[in-house]
């Protein structure tokens, strides 16, 4: 029995921030596009509560270009209505000595230096403007079993025995790529002997929508501002580089 094969002009493995992004800006184009991930993906937004337990552990600081880029794929609108925390200062200092330096977004002229945002909302934002596009072909919860190298093209078997074929696919499929693996692709790794720590905490006194950061012997520690609708400031998401022990 022949399998059938559906050919595309672009494959993208992963539909995290990076593919669901890339996968957004080719929508319009004339282009036939795949998008696999194989993980199930979340129907609809994620509940928002407030409370240490209910921020995503996982947040990403934009620059004002990057938010721009999601402006002009139409998401951003989507992602600022529900919650997103500007951070219009830095502060960065020595904790073992004097140096400091700080940033604030009044001396260029801005409103806001970036903005801190859960990752699974931009997911979210990502994924509603692929369901609502037909420019995209999406292959959710159907990982890639295996990867041919053929001539013009690459030829990946999914999950469920689907073939697809296309001249250039992107690997967006993290940091243990099997896609990167299976093309060959030659690395170099090293070990920074260091673990990043994240979580959500609430802190004593208000975060002034300012990004803060230690660097102390072991490590720098990070608290990046989260929005809060009471306006008390007092939730931040913390990221720990820590030694291993």
């Amino acid at each position: 029995m022949s399998v059938s094969v559906t050919e595309f002009d672009l494959i993208i493995v992963g539909a995290g921030l990076a593919g669901g992004a890339l996968a957004v800006a080719l929508a319009d184009l004339p282009l036939k596009v795949a998008l696999i991930e194989g993980q199930a993906v979340r129907e609809g937004w994620p509940p928002l509560e407030e409370s240490v337990f209910d921020y995503d552990a996982r947040v990403s600081a934009l620059t004002e270009g990057s938010r721009e880029f999601l402006d002009e794929l139409g998401v951003w609108p989507e992602v600022s209505a529900r919650r997103v925390c500007a951070y219009t200062d830095m502060e960065v200092w020595d904790g073992e000595g004097t140096g400091r330096i700080h940033f604030a977004a009044s001396e260029v002229k801005r409103a806001a230096l970036g903005h801190i945002v859960e990752n699974r909302l931009l997911n979210a934002a990502l994924i509603h403007r692929l369901r609502e596009s037909a420019g995209v072909k999406c292959y959710f919860a159907n990982p890639v079993a295996s990867l041919e190298k053929q001539s013009g093209g690459v030829a990946l078997t999914l999950a469920d025995g689907r073939v697809l074929r296309s001249p250039v696919v992107v690997a967006a499929d993290g940091a243990n790529s099997r896609i990167r693996d299976w093309a060959g692709f030659v690395t170099r790794e090293w070990d920074y002997h260091h673990h990043a720590i994240v979580a959500t905490i609430e802190t004593a006194e208000p975060h002034q929508n300012t990004a803060w950061q230690r660097f102390q012997p072991e490590g720098p520690l990070a608290f990046l501002p989260l929005p809060d609708t009471a306006g008390e400031q007092r939730y931040c998401s913390i990221v720990w580089s820590a030694l291993p022990e």
